[in-house]
């Protein structure tokens, strides 16, 4: 009796525990960008991610960071991110925005968090649908209001090591 209110034991706490599937881990040096898509385009969806900075690359070129979200079929150089990054080489602690990006330029950015422990994990989810794309972070929803139709989710780093978790 023991032993199968153990194993049922066993098998409640597994069930219940947050699984890992194993994620992505990209990385590259100093002033090297890497990044990857893995679904076609779509007008609605969504997805969720866990992102992790694992090492900082620290040089001239630009900042250590990773990044999660949409990018949109009519621009690869348009999109939407989550980007966490490391901003000052004095500083040991990370940001967290939001950036709305047209032709490869910031057209907005919004502070998520600062502060943020290398190492730490990021989890949102993100939902698109006819140009609108919903960030939620931490109980919070950021709604951007774009002219892109078409996105489809990617994840990337910089002068650095990143661990993704897609669909978590």
């Amino acid at each position: 009796m023991i032993r199968i209110c153990f194993a049922l034991l066993v098998l409640l706490v597994s069930a219940c525990a947050p699984k890992d599937n194993g994620g992505i881990v990209l990385s590259v040096s100093d002033g090297e960008y890497q990044a990857l898509t893995w679904s076609d385009y779509y007008e609605a969806g969504k997805e969720s991610f866990t992102l992790e900075l694992l090492d900082l690359k620290q040089g001239s070129v630009w900042a250590p960071g990773a990044a999660c979200g949409l990018e949109s079929d009519s621009n690869d150089l348009d999109g939407i991110q989550v980007y966490l990054f490391h901003e000052m080489k004095e500083s040991s602690t990370l940001k967290l925005i939001v950036r709305h990006i047209k032709d490869g330029q910031p057209k907005s950015e919004s502070l998520l968090k600062n502060g943020i422990e290398l190492d730490s994990r990021i989890s949102f989810d993100v939902t698109w649908h006819s140009g609108i794309v919903d960030i939620t972070f931490d109980d919070t929803t950021e709604k951007i209001d774009t002219d892109f139709r078409n996105l489809k989710p990617f994840c990337s780093v910089s002068s650095g090591t990143a661990k993704f978790v897609i669909g978590n």
